[in-house]
């Protein structure tokens, strides 16, 4: 452990030097009255039909007891997710916190692009909830409220997004907030071939690349996806939150960034309008 330690230790010391990381700490009255407001412990009385669910549309990947390694699971690039661990990488909640019952719902409806995680359009609500209770009895952390949070607040989309000439402008702050804060891993054009990316481990310490920002992500396709992971990060990985550390403002700059990434093999030169 004493490596992998080094290496987040080292991956925080990158992010406070190049995003002037700001640091928010949290006394454990406010932790308490947070965990109190949210926590609600599985639901017994669903876990029966969840069972059924799980079994008939989960257990192949995630398998019987959840940890993924359902009989269907081959040497894939993103593995299934070990319900027993209950790391969930992409929720709306603080890094190392439960997600919430509408991002599990989100994932399940959803999947996870670029993985085996299908969409589940077939199931009730009903029959989501239902299996969410249950995927919660896999593991015991679902019934500690210290491992609950409220969900960050996710802010509209600004209206700039739909006007291209002021969109192209903040995607021009963007870029030079990303160059500050991002390019140390992901590299200055978002390849995922920064100058830290080759130390980095997830929480295992199985080494992991940054992703490639061009690609389709994980997360979700959509701006808003976009924005939900910069500001919670990925749990279990050296992609820490930036809540605390970006403006919302910033933050959706440097999605708009992000997004012309993905729309050209490679990004344009953007000029910053003088004025701002």
């Amino acid at each position: 452990m004493s490596g992998l330690g080094n290496t987040f230790f080292g991956f925080a010391l990158i992010l406070a030097f190049a995003g002037s990381l700001l640091v928010h700490a949290e006394s454990p009255a406010d932790t308490a009255n947070v965990s109190a407001r949210t926590f609600t412990p599985p639901d017994r009385e669903l876990f029966r039909q969840g069972r059924f669910v799980y079994q008939k549309n989960c257990q192949a990947c995630h398998g019987r007891f959840g940890e993924g390694d359902g009989e269907l699971v081959r040497d894939w690039e993103v593995q299934p997710r070990n319900f027993q661990k209950a790391q969930f990488k992409y929720r709306s909640t603080p890094y190392g916190k439960l997600p919430t019952d509408e991002d599990l719902k989100r994932t399940i409806r959803h999947g996870v692009s670029g993985s085996a995680m299908p969409v589940f359009e077939q199931l009730q609500d009903s029959e989501i909830q239902a299996v969410i209770e249950s995927i919660k009895f896999f593991s015991p952390l679902w019934k500690d409220g210290k491992n609950y949070a409220a969900a960050i607040e996710l802010p509209a989309q600004p209206a700039w997004f739909a006007d291209e000439s002021e969109f192209r402008n903040q995607a021009a702050f963007g870029k030079v907030l990303f160059r500050e804060t991002c390019a140390p891993c992901h590299g200055a054009e978002g390849a995922g071939d920064g100058v830290a990316a080759a130390g980095l481990q997830n929480i295992e310490g199985v080494p992991i690349r940054p992703a490639d920002l061009g690609q389709p992500l994980h997360s979700g396709p959509e701006p808003e996806d976009v924005y939900r992971t910069i500001m919670t990060g990925i749990t279990g990985t050296p992609m820490m939150g930036f809540n605390d550390a970006l403006k919302p403002e910033e933050a959706w700059q440097i999605v708009a960034y992000i997004s012309r990434l993905k729309t050209a093999s490679k990004p344009p030169e953007l000029d910053v309008d003088q004025g701002r």
